[in-house]
């Protein structure tokens, strides 16, 4: 029996299945919700997706996306020579 060729569409579903289902998984050692937002919209979420699985209305999914874009990073420490 032949076998048959899944369209390239399923496949990328798939990946995006699995990359969603780690994120949720991954949400879980996030202690901010703003960095549990961050994550699931990066991932592939709609606000409106994400606010449900936070508890959350959109509006507070997008000012943490907001605050996750704008937050200051810590600037690299120099490399000493020897």
């Amino acid at each position: 029996m032949p076998l048959k060729r899944r369209p390239a569409e399923e496949i990328i579903s798939s990946e995006e299945k699995i990359a969603r289902l780690l994120a949720l998984s991954a949400i879980k050692d996030l202690e901010s919700q703003d960095a549990q937002a961050v994550l699931l919209r990066n991932v592939g979420f709609q606000n409106a997706e994400v606010a449900a699985m936070l508890g959350i209305s959109e509006n507070h999914v997008a000012v943490a996306l907001y605050r996750g874009r704008n937050r200051k990073r810590p600037k690299k420490k120099a490399m000493k020579k020897r």
